[in-house]
């Protein structure tokens, strides 16, 4: 959850893909543990409808996920790896 919250600005490109962050807590003051509330979005798991589709309808969503995954690869940071806790690196 720490790792969604710290990566969430790097995602801007795709915002309006996320659900939005409406209140995070990881100060345990409230309950002993972190929490986060976002907003809900609708939908249903490809892999669970994926049978349904037509393969037109198919391949427009595979063909949407690629450029979802271009976008995010076009993302630059100051280093690599993953954020805090996790290790990074310059090169």
């Amino acid at each position: 959850m720490r790792r969604e919250y710290l990566l969430q600005p790097y995602f801007a490109p795709i915002a309006p893909l996320l659900p939005k962050i409406l209140m995070i807590d990881f100060t345990h003051q409230l309950t002993p543990r972190d929490y986060m509330f976002q907003t809900y979005m609708p939908g249903e798991l490809w892999s669970t409808v994926m049978d349904e589709l037509t393969e037109e309808e198919n391949d427009a969503l595979w063909r949407q996920f690629a450029h979802i995954v271009r976008t995010i690869a076009t993302i630059k940071g100051d280093v690599f790896g993953m954020p805090y806790p996790g290790r990074h690196f310059t090169t």
